[in-house]
């Protein structure tokens, strides 16, 4: 078993977001404060399993000032969420490789991620999402090998990004590949 773990603070000046029109603007300053744990192992003999998760604090720390009744006012969305910055993320995923199948890999996954908001004044939102995956794949030989992936397996309907207007993005539905790896 590998675990790992951060903590971590990172301060932005000149923090960049989209805006209505969909143009880029300076939301001013942001400081992101964080921790990362993730893991990765072996339960069985042939059965893998890797995972982590995140918690950030994104908040908006100087979006300058707003005229309010004649006079300029520090911003009232200072101390607000950044948008497009989920609080709470997380993945697993798992593989396993029956002995009694020899060249046969099979994995399932999960992933994760928290409600993010799509504008500084943290009206517009996007719900939390998770997302199933899967493989499977066969090593014909060390220099052959076949693999389906199906992302989004459930086929659930969720938004994986949030704008500052009135609409936020469709993430893909169910999508499978089949690749052919051949090593020379």
């Amino acid at each position: 078993l590998s675990l790992t773990g951060a903590v971590f603070k990172t301060q932005m000046s000149n923090a960049r977001v989209t805006s209505d029109s969909g143009t880029t603007e300076n939301a001013g300053s942001k400081t992101v404060t964080g921790v990362e744990l993730g893991f990765s192992g072996h339960l069985a003999d042939h059965w893998q399993v890797f995972g982590g998760y995140t918690w950030m604090d994104a908040q908006i720390q100087d979006n300058g000032f707003a005229l309010v009744n004649g006079a300029y006012v520090p911003s009232p969305f200072n101390g607000n969420v950044f948008p497009n910055t989920p609080k709470h993320s997380a993945s697993l995923w798992t593989t396993w490789s029956p002995a009694f199948a020899p060249g046969l890999s099979l994995g399932l996954g999960a992933n994760h991620v928290g409600r993010q908001y799509g504008n500084v004044n943290n009206s517009k939102w996007i719900p939390s999402h998770t997302r199933v995956d899967a493989m499977a794949g066969y090593a014909f030989n060390p220099r052959t090998s076949l693999q389906l992936n199906v992302q989004n397996l459930t086929d659930a309907l969720y938004f994986n990004k949030a704008y500052a207007s009135h609409y936020a993005a469709i993430a893909p539905g169910r999508s499978a590949s089949l690749s052919l790896h051949l090593k020379f």
